[in-house]
C-alpha cells in the first residue's frame, strides 16, 4: 500500500465527517521534487523538453543562485524569484504543462524556507502566488517576520517568528470550490477541509507561480530548501490528536492479548 494511501485510510477511521480534502501526505511523497541539489532551473523533472523553472534575468526579475543545497536570493542585483510562467511550444514551465491547466485542476505545493537577513517590506520579506489557467481568483501568500499574511489581507499566526530558522507553507487548490486551503509549518490557517479560503486578487497571476520576491512590497534576503508540487489536493499530515492515539493504544493492547 502506498503512503498516502495509508494515510487515507488512517484518517478515514479517525475522522467523523467528510471534507473537501480527505487525502494526507507528506511532501517527501510528491510528484515533483526540487531539493536544490541541482538548479531547478535547469531541471526537466516534468520530460516535456523544456527547463521546469524559468532560467535567467527578464522583466527585472531573475533566477535565484543554487548552493550548497539552497536556493538563495540576491537583492542587491534585483529582484529574486523562482517562476514557472512560460510557454515553449508545449514544452513550458511544469507549472503550466502539467499544474494549472485549468480552474478544475488540483495541485499541491510546498516550500521550505529561511529568512537570511535584510529588513522586510510592507507585505514581507517572501512571498508564494500561485493561480490557475482562467481562474477569476488567484493566491498570494506573503512571510512576514512576525506573521503570515494572505492575499495582501487577512494575518494569520501573529506573533510567531519567522525571522529565524526554517519554515514551511503548503497551498494546494481546491477545485470544487476554486479556493485554497493552507498550512504554515503543518498548521492548517483554514477554519477545517471543508472551508477553502477564496482569492482576492483578481487574475493578476494567472496562469503563473512565482516564488520569492514578486512584489515591491516584498524585501529582505532568503533561501528555499525545496519546493515540492504534486497534482492532487494533499493535507498536511497533522500532529497526532489524542483521539488518533487512544484509538492506537487501543489497537496495541488488542494486538497484545491476540499474542
Amino acid at each position: 500500500m502506498k503512503w498516502k494511501s495509508l494515510v487515507v485510510a488512517m484518517v478515514a477511521t479517525s475522522a467523523g465527517a467528510d471534507a473537501a480534502i480527505t487525502a494526507i501526505a507528506d511532501s517527501s511523497t510528491f510528484d515533483y521534487k526540487y531539493e536544490m541539489d541541482v538548479d531547478p532551473t535547469t531541471q526537466n523533472l516534468d520530460g516535456l523538453g523544456a527547463e521546469d523553472w524559468f532560467n535567467g534575468t527578464s522583466g527585472g526579475f531573475t533566477s535565484p543562485a543554487v548552493s550548497g543545497g539552497f536556493a538563495f536570493s540576491n537583492q542587491a542585483t534585483s529582484a529574486t524569484l523562482l517562476r514557472g510562467d512560460f510557454n515553449a511550444g508545449g514544452a513550458g514551465s511544469m507549472w503550466r504543462e502539467l499544474v494549472s491547466g485549468g480552474a478544475a485542476s488540483t495541485w499541491t505545493m510546498e516550500v521550505r524556507f529561511a529568512k537570511v537577513s535584510g529588513t522586510q517590506g510592507s507585505n514581507g520579506w517572501f512571498g508564494i502566488a500561485t493561480a490557475n489557467l482562467s481562474e477569476s481568483n488567484s493566491s498570494a501568500v506573503y512571510v512576514l517576520d512576525d506573521r503570515i499574511r494572505l492575499n495582501g489581507g487577512a494575518d494569520y499566526l501573529v506573533g510567531t517568528d519567522f525571522s529565524t530558522g526554517f519554515h514551511t507553507v503548503r497551498v494546494a487548490h481546491d477545485a470544487v470550490d476554486n479556493a485554497y486551503y493552507y498550512w504554515v509549518n503543518d498548521v492548517l490557517l483554514n477554519t477545517d477541509l471543508s472551508t477553502p479560503i477564496a482569492g482576492t486578487n483578481g487574475g493578476s497571476f494567472d496562469n503563473n507561480t512565482f516564488i520569492g520576491d514578486f512584489s515591491g512590497s516584498l524585501s529582505g534576503e532568503w533561501q528555499i530548501d525545496y519546493v515540492r508540487v504534486d497534482t492532487e489536493a494533499l493535507a498536511a499530515v497533522p500532529e497526532p490528536s489524542a483521539a488518533v492515539l487512544l484509538g492506537l493504544g487501543g489497537l496495541a493492547m488488542i494486538l497484545r492479548r491476540r499474542s
